[in-house]
């Protein structure tokens, strides 16, 4: 998905963009992902942390989502979208504080829900037997399971031995409901799933790890992946003063009374008004890795958007909560394209992006054959490579005058 460029380019753009950093990193996330309670929790703990506001925001998201229950969903025809989400936060060393963001969604949510937080977290999960057991009910009914790897690359390297479930048990513990493994002598069920994961790992361990059949066989789209990094050095690191949390603790608490209350949620007139303007662009098939990574974009942004929304105690999506997912999405889409070299299926333009990602004023069509071809690319295979990138709404083709030059030449741009 690429949010369409009419859409971003309009006298009253949607999303503030900034140029990503040369060598391909997200641009940094919108303001419009800062809203509600989400907000403030990133601003309480960024100064007292060195993890980045992506870090802070998606370990949030994805902590609140569990915390809230299966009780409220989203209706797509007969299947139901719960609000646990699956993420992959990526930071390029072992230096890029993974965990901290943890442990700042854990100081307030622990204390939202001490039961859930000591008995419904697990981590090293060996198999996709001990996953499915974790997922069951305990005896007050509960079924939130919030999975936490540290390690997150011994997670790929279990889902990649012979004989293992658990690529399969994460696809159906992603989508929700229930989880029934009956080809053995003594079946595993858990019903009414609710689980949730975070998985932290670092580009070298990714590279290493995740195996071409986990992106293509339905595992990998069914995670966020965030770039994430050390945001800056704090040499005494700490927890927000508890003064400074209680209101926000206080409003955490309301918030996950309202939503398990809640049942089937909906748009209200002005989110179902925006859903209908970029859905075009959430569910465009795109080739490659990318379209493969970012096929489950329109029911991931509604996840994230219903988990902003009961944040605020809302009983509909609004307009505002639709942003913010959508630009959490964003940042997702950039860190699929970083991480992955997501490419086009057509390696004359995966060639050409590179090439524009490092100039930001674009470049003309006689560069482009020049400098990035050297000059040894026929110009109709130039052609059909540009044609798909305008298809895929990769790039914008801008008509240039040259002094002395009837027929001038063409600048391309990309759109960021």
């Amino acid at each position: 998905m690429k949010i369409c460029s009419e859409l971003l380019s309009s006298s009253e753009p949607k999303y503030e963009f900034k140029p990503k950093h040369s060598d391909g990193w997200p641009s940094k996330l919108s303001k419009e992902a800062f809203i509600g309670p989400a907000g403030r929790f990133v601003d309480l703990c960024l100064p007292h942390t060195e993890a980045d506001e992506a870090n802070l925001l998606f370990h949030f998201l994805t902590v609140a989502g569990n915390i809230f229950s299966r009780n409220a969903y989203y209706a797509v025809s007969s299947a139901r979208l719960q609000t646990n989400l699956f993420c992959f936060l990526v930071g390029k060393s072992g230096m890029a504080r993974k965990g901290t963001g943890l442990e700042m969604a854990s100081y307030f949510f622990k204390q939202v829900d001490p039961d859930w937080w000591k008995f419904r977290k697990v981590a090293g999960v060996g198999s996709g037997e001990a996953l499915i057991e974790a997922a069951k009910a305990n005896k007050e009914g509960d079924t939130r399971t919030l999975w936490i790897e540290n390690e997150g690359g011994q997670a790929l390297v279990i889902a990649n031995r012979e004989g293992s479930i658990l690529s399969m048990v994460i696809r159906l513990g992603a989508d929700g409901g229930d989880i029934r493994l009956t080809v053995r002598k003594n079946p595993v069920i858990a019903t009414d799933t609710h689980i949730s994961a975070v998985f932290h790992i670092t580009r070298a361990e990714l590279d290493t790890l995740l195996k071409k059949r986990d992106i293509f066989n339905g595992v990998a789209n069914r995670f966020l992946w965030a770039c994430i990094h050390r945001s800056k050095e704090v040499p005494f690191p700490g927890m927000p003063p508890l003064e400074k949390s209680q209101d926000l603790i206080r409003t955490l608490k309301a918030s996950v009374s309202f939503a398990k209350k809640q049942g089937e949620m909906n748009f209200s007139d002005g989110a179902r008004s925006l859903y209908e303007e970029v859905y075009s662009d959430l569910s465009k098939e795109m080739p490659g890795i990318w379209g493969t990574l970012s096929a489950r974009s329109a029911p991931m942004v509604i996840r994230v958007a219903m988990i902003y929304a009961l944040l605020d105690q809302s009983k509909k999506i609004e307009e505002s909560h639709l942003n913010a997912a959508l630009a959490v999405w964003i940042y997702v889409e950039e860190s699929i394209e970083y991480l992955f070299d997501a490419g086009t299926g057509n390696k004359d333009a995966d060639k050409i992006l590179r090439a524009l990602r490092l100039n930001e004023n674009g470049l003309t069509q006689t560069e482009v054959s020049r400098k990035v071809f050297k000059g040894n690319k026929k110009s109709e295979l130039i052609d059909k490579a540009f044609e798909l990138l305008l298809e895929l709404r990769l790039v914008n083709a801008i008509p240039e005058r040259i002094p002395g030059n009837i027929r001038g030449t063409t600048r391309w741009i990309l759109i960021r």
